[in-house]
C-alpha cells in the first residue's frame, strides 16, 4: 500500500512538472513574440522621431525665410493699398 501511494505522489508530481514545462515553454514563446514587437515598435519610433527631428531642422531653416516673404508681401500689399487710397491729384504725374 505505501509503495501505491509513493507511485500514485511521484506520478502526481511528474504531471505537475510537465504542466509546469508546458506553461513555462509557452511563456517563453510569448515573451520572444513581445520582444519581436517591441524591436519592431523601437525602430519605428526612431524612424518617427528622425522625421520630428527632420521636420524640425526644416522648420527653423524656413521659418526666417517665410517670415521674410510675408513681411515682404505685406509691405507690397501695404504699398498698393497707399497707392489705391492715395488723392487723384497725388497720383497724376507732376503732382496736381
Amino acid at each position: 500500500m505505501v509503495s501505491a501511494l509513493a507511485e500514485a505522489e511521484k506520478r502526481a508530481r511528474h504531471a505537475k512538472a510537465d504542466v509546469l514545462d508546458e506553461q513555462a515553454a509557452a511563456v517563453r514563446e510569448e515573451t520572444a513574440r513581445r520582444q519581436t514587437r517591441l524591436t519592431e515598435l523601437a525602430e519605428e519610433i526612431r524612424v518617427r522621431q528622425q522625421e520630428a527631428h527632420d521636420h524640425g531642422g526644416w522648420i527653423a531653416n524656413a521659418g526666417p525665410l517665410k517670415r521674410q516673404q510675408f513681411e515682404a508681401e505685406a509691405s507690397a500689399c501695404g504699398a498698393r493699398r497707399d497707392a489705391a487710397n492715395a488723392p487723384l491729384h497725388a497720383r497724376a504725374p507732376g503732382g496736381a
